[in-house]
């Protein structure tokens, strides 16, 4: 799916709505996989990952999500929240998503 995202927060801290970065496009692709740590214990993980095209191997637009979760979706857009990880540091962020039009 082709959206837009806003990210809301930079290296952790919300952003003030005049603060805000523009808006980024790119195809959405969210995944589920078995995270597997020698001696630890398996668990389901969600990952969401902003691309250039649709293929997973294309380049990401901005850092993916880690331990995603969508928090709310209504006729404007999805909020989706996790972690994300910059020079080796988890740090919470938050997307706002919205569709881009075929011709956008």
């Amino acid at each position: 799916m082709r959206i837009e995202v806003v990210r809301l927060r930079h290296l952790g801290q919300k952003l003030a709505k005049e603060d805000l970065p523009p808006a980024v496009a790119g195809v959405l692709i969210v995944d589920t996989w078995t995270l597997r740590p020698p001696g630890g214990v398996a668990r389901k993980v969600k990952s969401a990952n902003l691309h250039h095209t649709d293929t997973p191997n294309s380049p990401q637009v901005i850092p993916g999500l880690h331990d995603v979760e969508l928090k709310s979706a209504d006729g404007r857009g999805m909020l989706l929240v996790g972690e994300e990880s910059i020079d080796h540091t988890r740090y919470r962020q938050a997307w706002w998503c919205r569709p881009v039009s075929p011709a956008g």
